[in-house]
């Protein structure tokens, strides 16, 4: 008997060697296959996707197609009698560098990257639906003019105008921290997307000094002290 259960155990252990290398090709290749499509798999096959992740779910930034833009949160200060003098602090790069300075303990500041991110890929998000009901109501006026309007009721509405603030409050602290003065002044915040070539650019684009760009936000402009 002992020499018996001796012989099935090396073909036991051979047998959960085989399947444990098929699993784990199969795993791998079919991990290939969804990565190489030059599309996501849930927009290729919504109905299959959830099937698909239940078995080979990744969330791997390594595995990630490409991005095809940076996305930018600009702080525009201007002097009120003297429109033309203007600031721009880029906050995206200023949080950027803090992370990068402070590593690595930097946990606030990382923190607050990811929530910067969230915050204006919200008000993008929202602010393209509420420029396309305005293109359908009227489609004569130039792009610049939607995203202007659009960002503009954005702002105001709920629940947009608590991540409208929240981001604001962010850049004002960053003029805080820069000891930047504000007397006499008045800000605008402007959200845009930096696209990396050879990308090309959406039907929503204009150009500014510093390349083309798309913005997807841009506030009008209000006074630091709203008594001015």
């Amino acid at each position: 008997m002992e020499a018996t259960t001796q012989n099935k155990l090396p073909i036991a252990y051979r047998t959960i060697s085989y399947v444990a290398i098929c699993c784990f090709l199969i795993y791998w290749i079919l991990t290939s296959l969804i990565i190489g499509l030059p599309k996501t798999l849930k927009k290729i096959s919504p109905k299959t996707h959830h099937a698909y992740t239940l078995v080979i779910r990744q969330n791997w930034h390594l595995f990630s197609n490409p991005s095809i833009y940076n996305k930018q949160i600009l702080f525009v200060v201007r002097q009120i009698k003297n429109p033309q003098k203007t600031d721009t602090f880029n906050i995206t790069r200023y949080f950027i560098s803090q992370r990068i300075a402070r590593a690595p303990f930097n946990n606030y500041y990382d923190n607050l990257d990811h929530v910067l991110f969230r915050i204006s890929h919200y008000l993008e998000t929202e602010n393209i639906a509420t420029l396309n009901k305005l293109k359908k109501q009227d489609s004569l006026q130039s792009n610049l003019w939607y995203i202007q309007q659009s960002s503009k009721i954005s702002a105001a509405q709920e629940p947009l105008i608590v991540h409208f603030t929240n981001l604001l409050n962010i850049s004002k602290q960053v003029l805080i921290d820069e000891k930047i003065h504000t007397v006499g002044k008045e800000y605008q915040l402007v959200i845009k997307n930096n696209y990396i070539p050879p990308h090309k650019l959406s039907h929503i684009e204009y150009d500014v000094q510093d390349g083309i760009v798309v913005p997807c936000f841009v506030s009008p402009y209000y006074s630091f002290n709203p008594h001015d």
